[in-house]
């Protein structure tokens, strides 16, 4: 029977193995920690290039004018 010791999630993180493969990455503009790319190329895994889109931001971008806007 496979087992193995159970870890809180700041134990989880202080893992030897989970430091090595630099798998947490920091979102640029939000400052948040979260779990980056699960791939690397030659060694590297890719950075974030920037937070995800609030709702409705990109709105005025996306959305045509309304009728009456004009």
């Amino acid at each position: 029977m496979p087992c193995a010791p159970i870890h809180d999630l700041g134990q989880a993180l202080a893992q030897p193995q989970v430091q090595a493969i630099d798998i947490f990455q920091v979102v640029p503009e939000a400052g948040l920690r979260v779990v980056g790319l699960p791939i690397s190329f030659d060694g590297r895994r890719p950075p974030m290039r920037g937070r995800a889109p609030t709702i409705g931001e990109h709105d005025p971008e996306i959305r045509p004018a309304a009728a009456g806007d004009a």
